[in-house]
């Protein structure tokens, strides 16, 4: 990392995802597709971090499509976006991410142009009310700002 430590390891990271990418059985040409993508992703300025979430979700999506990513039609699409707004286990904005990253890849696949056909019918947005704030219990009260500000002895971080 350029500008200091690295904390989360994502460089580690992203050699193990890269490293598990090609040791793994996909449907024809789907391997050598997911990894020309991540090359001209970074390429394109994306970052590690971003770059590991499409590591991460790709190889999902290839499992539950079950057929090179260039074969399929619309109606594949829609059982897999529909496999991920029915899983319990993904919050809102898990749902939100996986859909960007599956029509940002099918875009690619498009030649960067426009969404396809297959693709572009997927909604991105979150509703207001899908996004989660804290509640009032996980607030910080006014006497435990106060305690935090005395127990600071400089000022800039009284400030913080």
């Amino acid at each position: 990392m350029a500008n200091g430590i690295d904390i989360h390891e994502r460089e580690k990271s992203f050699e193990t995802s890269i490293k598990r990418i090609k040791s793994i059985n996909m449907y024809g040409s789907n391997k050598e597709t997911i990894l020309i993508f991540i090359d001209y992703i970074l390429s394109g300025g994306i970052s590690k971090a971003r770059a590991l979430r499409y590591l991460d979700v790709l190889p999902s999506f290839e499992k539950e499509l079950a057929k090179d990513f260039r074969d399929s039609n619309i109606n594949d699409m829609r059982r897999v976006v529909g496999k991920i707004e029915q899983n319990d286990k993904y919050k809102a904005w898990t749902k939100h991410t996986h859909k960007v990253c599956l029509k940002r890849f099918y875009k690619y696949l498009n030649g960067d142009k426009d969404y396809p056909e297959t693709v572009s019918w997927i909604k991105c947005h979150m509703k207001k009310s899908e996004m989660n704030l804290p509640n009032e219990g996980e607030l910080i009260t006014e006497e435990e700002t106060n305690m935090l500000i005395k127990a600071c002895s400089i000022p800039r971080d009284k400030c913080l």
